[in-house]
């Protein structure tokens, strides 16, 4: 008779796992996400810059001048008055 006795094995102890990897990992992939981002949101004001920097300039040469440049009582006095009346016909 063959009388083999099974193999007994040890129980396998859980090997630690390493967790330095995976940390690595999701660092580098977190720093890509966010420089990603960056450049998105860089592109996207480079791109509202210059239709806001048009309208303030086409805005700012409708503009009539309020004020005189001579310094006298009577002509200050009348820009002040302009100045005030200017400002109700837009609401203020």
């Amino acid at each position: 008779m063959d009388t083999t006795q099974p193999v007994q094995t040890a129980p396998q102890e859980s090997a630690p796992k390493k967790v330095g990897p995976i940390i690595a990992t999701l660092v580098i992939v977190l720093i890509l996400i966010i420089a990603a981002l960056y450049v998105f949101a860089s592109r996207i004001n480079q791109q509202t810059l210059p239709s806001e920097a048009t309208s303030d300039a086409t805005s700012t040469s409708t503009v009539k001048p309020v004020t005189n440049k001579s310094d006298d009582v009577k002509s200050m006095q009348a820009d002040l008055n302009m100045s005030s009346s200017g400002l109700d016909g837009q609401g203020l």
